[in-house]
């Protein structure tokens, strides 16, 4: 799980690079490619998180539990097509990101049923304790 400041990723001040490189801009260009590879995990770090495919949240994450706060995650991860609302055993519980997994419609899925399970490349998304609480 990757986890990078918000404001590291969104400093938008121009950044060029000297004839010679140091190692401050040789590790400033690489956390510009990780922001650039990683940007929609690192920007949601501090609430929201996308784990790795599976059925289960990183450490300090727990799973979201109401459609609503699915939904409500998606800007926070740059996503945008929501595709509904399940209850079936054979996907992860909660929230979860579809992206070119076999037998899932690419999007965010909300699945109603408790735990479900893990399939395919499926990415459960969670948050902090109480987020979805203030939503």
């Amino acid at each position: 799980f990757l986890h990078i400041p918000t404001h590291y990723c969104n400093d938008r001040r121009p950044f060029s690079l000297p004839h010679r490189m140091n190692t401050y801009h040789m590790n400033l260009v690489l956390l510009a490619t990780v922001c650039v590879l990683f940007g929609s995990v690192a920007t949601a770090a501090q609430d929201v998180a996308m784990a790795p495919a599976g059925n289960t949240c990183p450490n300090g994450y727990i799973k979201l539990t109401t459609a609503a706060g699915c939904q409500a995650s998606m800007s926070l991860l740059s996503l945008s097509a929501f595709a509904g609302t399940e209850d079936t055993n054979g996907w992860p519980g909660g929230c979860y990101h579809c992206d070119n997994v076999g037998g899932c419609t690419d999007g965010v899925w909300f699945n109603a049923a408790n735990p479900g399970a893990a399939n395919g490349g499926a990415m459960p998304i969670c948050a902090l304790p109480g987020w979805e609480d203030n939503i």
